[in-house]
């Protein structure tokens, strides 16, 4: 397994036998195998496979891998990819992985990334299909969804927001329109600036910035059954959603909301999917998260199934399913 902490392109299929054969990934000899990766100047194919296996970016042994890509100036492709998979830019050993970078470019890239869950959002508000909510600007209007915009404005007044946005350009509007869909701050300036006129503090725009905000309310709005208005039903369950989240998450679901005209609330789950496999996924497609017994639950099998099935972001799959293979693996030490 030495070979593990030397990695290049022409071990790909060594590695991948590895991993089929449930090797740990996360080994520690001074370094773990994606510390050492991170150190050369094109190990994007490598890394991407040791992350969907369950490599921790966050490992800490001195450095993360982030401070090691950082550190040894390796490929933008590399540092993007451990930026999705979720490596901290804020951690430090000493040094953030920023003040260990000395290449602009590289350095550019040290930012809180925008999520595949969170470009769902995202790609949904600039489809403008399904609207039901046009919020009028000071030169224009933007086409919007009432349950996502009263979801994630908890705590203020919307329609005094509606008033204000008659105020404000459409460019700005836009801006804070797409944060709250998304969670990414594109420019802080200006959410200070209407948040100002919106009477919304610092501290709140805080609580909404980020992925894992954005999926603690889309969780509250699950669990809540108020507005829910459509069905899956498995068996003799009746799961209850929301079609603007499963529109937003799911094109098979946008296609039918969009080209079925009558008053169908609910459809029968044709796929087979047993009632916790739903479950799950339900939840995924409200918060992109995944939670599995081991890493060899049959129930991982049918959720990739269903989210072929269902059209849904496969990359974002792929991050979750990674992040939940971490907790199988025990941090141990080469010999």
């Amino acid at each position: 397994m030495s070979f593990l902490f030397s990695l290049e392109d022409k071990d790909i299929e060594k590695l991948e036998e590895y991993i089929e054969k449930e090797g740990n990934v996360n080994l520690v000899n001074t370094w773990t195998p994606l510390h050492y990766a991170c150190k050369q100047s094109k190990p994007e194919n490598i890394i991407e496979i040791l992350l969907l296996a369950g490599a921790n970016p966050n490992a800490q042994s001195n450095y993360t891998p982030l401070h090691i890509g950082c550190i040894y100036q390796t490929s933008k492709e590399a540092i993007e990819l451990l930026l999705e998979f979720g490596a901290d830019i804020n951690l430090k050993e000493g040094k953030t992985p920023r003040e260990t970078c000395h290449n602009k470019e590289l350095e550019k890239l040290l930012q809180e990334p925008l999520l595949p869950f969170q470009k769902d959002f995202l790609s949904f508000l600039e489809s403008e299909d399904l609207y039901d909510l046009e919020i009028k600007c000071l030169d224009g209007a933007i086409k919007a969804h009432k349950l996502i915009i009263e979801t994630r404005m908890n705590g203020v007044d919307v329609n005094n927001m509606l008033e204000e946005f008659k105020k404000i350009s459409i460019q700005n509007a836009i801006i804070f329109i797409r944060f709250i869909y998304s969670g990414f701050a594109e420019d802080p300036n200006v959410l200070i600036e209407i948040g100002t006129k919106l009477k919304i503090s610092q501290n709140w725009l805080d609580k909404k910035a980020g992925k894992a905000n954005l999926a603690k309310d889309f969780k509250e709005l699950l669990q809540n059954d108020l507005n829910k208005d459509f069905s899956i039903i498995v068996e003799d369950e009746y799961f209850r959603v929301h079609k603007v989240i499963l529109a937003s998450r799911s094109n098979l679901f946008r296609g039918l909301f969009l080209s079925v005209n009558d008053d169908s609330n609910e459809v029968t789950d044709h796929f087979g999917a047993s009632k916790q496999s739903m479950k799950k996924f339900i939840e995924f497609i409200y918060f992109g998260e995944l939670s599995f017994s081991s890493s060899t639950d049959e129930t991982i099998i049918e959720m990739g199934n269903l989210v072929d099935f269902y059209q849904i972001n496969e990359r974002d799959f792929q991050i979750c399913l990674a992040k939940n293979k971490r907790k199988f693996y025990q941090t141990k030490k080469f010999d």
